[in-house]
């Protein structure tokens, strides 16, 4: 007892720079055999792991969850001794990471020693690891079991015992036997299979090339696939074979996907296959297993038909995503998650070119400036977080699958590119990939490939990125008018809210940026860019100017307020004039138009100018034709309402519904026409929902709702994801009533209690809360691990609380209670809330003032409205005095 006291100690002592594992043992082969049971969900497992030893030790460190029971561990070596292992406990918060003392110490050689591991385990209901689904046949109506893989990021562990960090890459044998009525597939094509007693198959798959834990996947399923070949690889997309017809356009986008990054890039895709597969009950849109893509199955089933307007733009994206990971984070594989965005951030990146080159009926640079705005709404808080975050532990993890990662991380990328020029840019991912295939690399390794070559500029470049990836928030550049020829440049860190509590809020550069600038004027554009490595920067126009516009089309991350009147209102004009010119002989581009529109709302977040002076310029929108600054407009619009007073919502609405009305009958004209068209629509639709009446008080009929409540807790667990149990209703018993039966009821649906959290977050907020801190623990655990949804959810219910004092409630409750993967969206809706609060006391006034003068607010109703909210507050006061 001792003795496994004292090894448990000295691993964890051992100080690690990141992760659980020393890489004193290495592992190079991975053989698993699984066999699983479909009617009880149990599985047994055999592996045999080649490893090499980079340092001597008598010590066995490795993950496996509580969920994994090994049977028998021990060491082979030469095939001729066995090393015995004895088992000496359990370590680190999670108790993933098991601990072996093993009988004699194992040498630094290149010879290889083989792990050999019998184990067991369960097919998960999470949908998370090796997870259970299905679906029911529409012809027998009989329910197909499936079962499917999601090992990222750190779920491998779960399943079988391995080294679960993305540097210990290896080669993967996977065998699997399952029941005859289903297939296999997974990242290598099938080498053989065999049918054994009891209605049984094995699957034997081929060696896969060295790849990290995360990326093996496997599903077992009864689909057929539309295959075509691009390149010399087979491409197949599955489906559920009622719908076998939308299988083949699935197919042949990827297969043009694949074409066009292997020109890209120089580098050919170098696995034989590429499957892809929509699993019902998927937890994330899409996920880059090598050779094989899974997703969603609304994905796989979706048609040209049914993918309207954005969701059309999100499917092309989403599977150009998907395909670039192939070589952005499975050929060259980021060392350790603090680098996800390496991956992450240049697929996000990289979706966009890869659409351009299949479709030309939508400019994608829109897209792009719509995904950087995206990224500057996150990262505008302080609650944000550096592109590269520092990650310790495994339970971190989960929180950096967020819009910081994808979205800026996508930004800095698309910068690079427009600061190296395309040639050199594409010149230095090549590099990358040839130099790190088949390993793992890091931030640093990346800018060494991107810069080689650049001489004195490689350092300047280096600097400018690392302000943007090591530090959170962006700057603000501020234009003064110092004559009629000189204009002066101030930067400032863009910070939205300082008085939250927030530790550490320091940078390594003193939240100083190196911003590329270029610029334009009523009279010229200056296409060359330099960089501002200082505070203040004066500029020398060339001639004498109404109005002056940094940033041509918004290609940089930074927000510019223009502190001149006589701009701004020759802006105002510029705006107006060339939303209504050909875009050839425009002024203002609609990038240039769509990102003053975005610029303007973040400067009166700042409280650098009016929510009038916003409102009054953005009137230009009744003339603009183009849907990006009608969407850049909906996302503010719907911001702006949720932190408004309620008397205020009507006001704004018909302030909104004016603005459209101008083009409202042609919009919805040509509304199911080209793609370009339906996202007009789309825009449209959505300002004009942005600004919906306030939810009026409603109640759900008493016996209607307990009739569907109890018909929900008595229905099986597939029939309760068809029960319609989310009535319409703002009372406070009823939505608790119903959140308490979602929470307590499983549902094949497992987003049902996500659900709730979107149907009534916004319209009761106090009873959601109730619900959720009632079922905090059924919440955390089935959604503690989720990236994404988890955290989003958390944020849109905390976000739309109003009182201070619950606000203060919620803050003290996950002081005690950890929201894991949702650790960050707690921290930012507490964020979103205070700020309400703010807006409310301090902001909304403008916006007030501007709507009453311009006759948006009248009648007696208002009049009584604002008597009422004077003498609330004069009690107030005095109730505090």
């Amino acid at each position: 007892m001792l003795l496994r006291i004292f090894i448990l100690l000295s691993v964890l002592g051992t100080v690690l720079s990141f992760g659980d594992l020393s890489g004193d043992i290495i592992p190079t082969l991975y053989t698993i055999t699984l066999d699983t049971n479909f009617q009880t969900w149990a599985y047994s497992g055999q592996e045999e792991i080649q490893i090499t030893v980079s340092r001597s030790t008598d010590v066995l460190v490795m993950h496996s969850t509580v969920s994994v029971e090994i049977d028998k561990l021990h060491i082979t070596h030469n095939k001729t001794r066995t090393i015995a292992a004895t088992f000496i406990g359990r370590r680190n918060t999670a108790k993933d990471v098991v601990v072996y003392k093993l009988a004699e110490k194992l040498q630094k050689s290149k010879t290889h020693y083989v792990l050999h591991i019998t184990f067991k385990g369960v097919v998960s209901k999470k949908l998370t690891g090796y997870y259970r689904t299905g679906y029911v046949d529409t012809t027998t109506k009989e329910y197909i079991k499936m079962s499917g893989t999601h090992l990222s990021p750190d779920k491998a562990r779960t399943v079988f015992p391995c080294f679960d960090e993305p540097r210990f890459r290896a080669k993967f044998k996977l065998i699997t036997i399952h029941p005859v009525t289903l297939s296999a597939i997974s990242n290598m094509p099938v080498k053989r299979t065999q049918k054994l007693p009891k209605e049984r198959t094995r699957t034997e798959f081929d060696v896969t090339p060295s790849m990290s834990t995360y990326l093996l996947a496997w599903v077992h399923h009864n689909f057929v696939s539309a295959t075509v070949t691009v390149d010399g690889v087979k491409i197949s997309h599955w489906i559920r074979p009622n719908l076998k017809s939308r299988a083949k356009e699935k197919a042949v986008f990827i297969g043009k996907a694949i074409h066009y990054f292997n020109n890209f890039f120089g580098l050919k895709y170098p696995l034989p296959k590429l499957d892809s597969i929509g699993i019902p009950n998927y937890l994330v849109g899409g996920m880059e297993n090598w050779g094989l893509i899974t997703m969603r199955e609304s994905t796989s089933h979706s048609t040209p038909v049914s993918r309207y307007g954005r969701i059309e733009i999100s499917y092309r994206t989403l599977l150009c995503h998907e395909v670039s990971h192939m070589w952005f984070g499975n050929l060259v594989t980021m060392e350790w998650w603090n680098d996800l965005w390496l991956k992450e951030g240049m697929a996000s990146f990289l979706q966009f070119d890869c659409v351009g080159s299949i479709y030309h009926d939508v400019d994608m640079s829109h897209e792009i400036l719509l995904k950087l705005s995206k990224a500057m709404k996150a990262d505008k808080v302080i609650t944000s977080h550096p592109v590269e975050m520092p990650i310790k532990t495994t339970k971190q993890i989960t929180q950096i699958f967020d819009t910081i990662t994808y979205g800026k991380g996508a930004t800095v990328l698309s910068m690079l590119k427009e600061v190296l020029g395309l040639s050199n840019f594409k010149k230095g991912m090549t590099n990358f990939l040839k130099t790190y295939q088949y390993s793992v690399a890091n931030y640093n390794d990346l800018m060494k490939s991107m810069t080689d070559g650049l001489n004195d500029d490689a350092s300047l470049i280096r600097n400018f990125m690392n302000r943007f990836v090591l530090q959170k928030n962006f700057p603000l550049v501020t234009v003064s008018k110092i004559n009629s020829q000189t204009i002066r440049l101030t930067q400032q860190r863009y910070v939205r809210f300082r008085d939250l509590e927030f530790k550490n809020d320091t940078s390594p550069y003193q939240y100083q940026w190196i911003i590329p600038i270029n610029y334009k004027t009523d009279k010229h554009t200056e296409k060359k860019t330099f960089m501002m490595t200082t505070k203040f920067h004066d500029i020398k126009l060339k001639e004498n100017h109404k109005w002056v516009k940094l940033n041509n089309d918004g290609k940089y991350m930074f927000a510019t307020f223009y502190n001149s009147s006589s701009i701004m209102r020759s802006l105002r004009d510029a705006l107006r004039s060339s939303s209504q010119s050909p875009q050839a002989t425009a002024q203002l581009s609609a990038d240039d138009r769509a990102q003053i529109l975005r610029d303007l709302f973040l400067s009166a977040e700042m409280k650098l100018i009016g929510y009038d002076r916003v409102l009054e310029t953005v009137s230009y929108l009744k003339y603009e034709p183009n849907p990006l600054a009608w969407t850049l407009a909906a996302r503010s619009f719907q911001e702006l309402r949720s932190y408004m007073s309620s008397d205020l919502i009507l006001c704004f609405r018909k302030y909104v519904q004016k603005l459209a009305s101008h083009q409202y009958q042609s919009v919805r004209a040509k509304r199911n026409g080209k793609l370009k068209d339906q996202l007009l629509w789309t825009a449209f639709y959505r300002v004009l929902v942005s600004v919906a009446k306030p939810h009026p008080q409603t109640k759900a009929e008493e016996a209607v709702l307990y009739s569907e409540i109890n018909k929900y807790k008595h229905a099986s667990e597939l029939k309760r994801k068809d029960v319609e149990i989310f009535l319409e209703t703002t009372d406070s018993d009823q939505i608790r009533a119903i959140g308490n039966t979602v929470a307590k009821y499983p549902s094949k649906n497992v987003f049902k209690i996500i659900n709730f959290i979107y149907r009534y977050g916004a319209v009761n907020p106090d009873a959601v809360w109730s619900v959720y801190r009632d079922n905090y623990d059924i919440y955390n655990k089935k959604f503690g691990l989720a990236q994404f949804t988890y955290a989003s959810a958390l944020k849109y219910m905390i976000s739309h609380q109003r009182h201070s004092k619950v606000i203060e409630a919620i803050r003290a409750f996950f002081k005690t209670h950890s929201a894991g993967a949702g650790t960050l969206g707690v921290a930012r809706g507490l964020e979103k809330a205070n700020y309400g609060i703010k807006f409310r006391s301090e902001l909304e006034g403008s916006i007030r003032s501007y709507l009453e003068d311009q006759s948006y607010c009248g009648g007696l109703w208002a009049s009584i409205q604002r008597s009422y909210n004077d003498t609330i507050k004069k009690l107030k006061n005095i109730v505090r005095l």
